[in-house]
């Protein structure tokens, strides 16, 4: 569950509008957040709890109910009155409340040119304004997307120790994927450079970022049975990567499990070819 979903049901739980099952996934999500986080939606439901929009439960005083029964009783009476006036005197002229005659108004049947010119000139604006706000937030995006490329790139290549050249055109370094293992619908993927001289391994892996969620590498024999975890790391990053060392003699493959709160264990999510083939 996200931080903002929880902020979400720490509002909704504030006014008492979740029902029992929606109550119990957020006490346990609750509970597993961090403390920041729980002080975050403990602030939010106080702020909620103290508002003074909520209507306040009340009778109005009788009196107030017979003074406005007697103001509109007057009112109606008041009209009754002017009207029956008006007929007696078969006065022509209309009379607003203030009592003023004016004359008949007469409904114009032609628009006026200037009038025409100008609402189809405010017409022609709008929607050229408009064409120009869709083209704009358009390469907004489009740079917005470049600027995450390039920052993405500049985070990774100047990591300390970080040498590009040397990943990709070592003669002992070799590519391995990893698959999705055993839970399907997980959008993360990831690939492995693995130095066979130094037995050095970089990972990177993208679309990893979630909240409350750590990941964990383990190693794997040749039956495919857990050895041993070679590294953890979780990251707010799309794209990222984590470098260690293995032992290719026992290390044959490896795997990326995920920890969140409802599996503390962890839940292999992919698993990679053979390191060495």
């Amino acid at each position: 569950m996200t931080t903002r979903e929880l902020i979400e049901l720490a509002q909704l739980d504030a006014l008492g509008l979740l029902d029992d099952q929606e109550r119990q996934d957020f006490d346990r999500a609750f509970a597993a957040a961090p403390e920041s986080i729980r002080a975050q939606l403990r602030r939010e439901q106080t702020r909620l709890a103290r508002t003074d929009w909520v209507p306040i439960d009340g009778e109005p005083p009788a009196e107030l109910r017979d003074a406005v029964l007697s103001d509109v009783a007057a009112a109606a009476l008041k009209d009754r009155v002017l009207s029956a006036v008006r007929r007696e005197m078969g006065a022509p002229a209309h009379r607003h409340q203030g009592g003023r005659a004016h004359p008949p108004i007469h409904q114009a049947r032609v628009v006026s040119r200037v009038w025409r010119v100008g609402a189809i000139g405010a017409a022609a604006a709008a929607v050229a304004l408009a064409a120009t706000t869709l083209f704009l937030q358009s390469q907004y995006a489009t740079l917005e997307s470049e600027m995450r490329k390039t920052q993405t790139y500049d985070s990774i290549t100047s990591t300390r120790g970080f040498n590009l050249q040397d990943l990709v055109f070592n003669d002992n370094s070799r590519l391995v994927h990893f698959d999705v293992a055993d839970k399907p619908g997980f959008e993360g993927t990831a690939t492995a450079f693995v130095d066979a001289s130094s037995q050095k391994v970089r990972v990177f892996y993208k679309n990893f970022a979630k909240d409350l969620t750590q990941y964990r590498v383990v190693a794997l024999d040749e039956r495919g049975e857990e050895i041993g975890q070679v590294t953890q790391f979780s990251t707010d990053k799309k794209v990222d990567y984590a470098e260690f060392s293995v032992d290719l003699t026992t290390t044959k493959r490896l795997a990326i499990k995920e920890i969140t709160p409802d599996h503390p264990e962890g839940v292999i999510v992919l698993a990679s070819m053979p390191l060495i083939g």
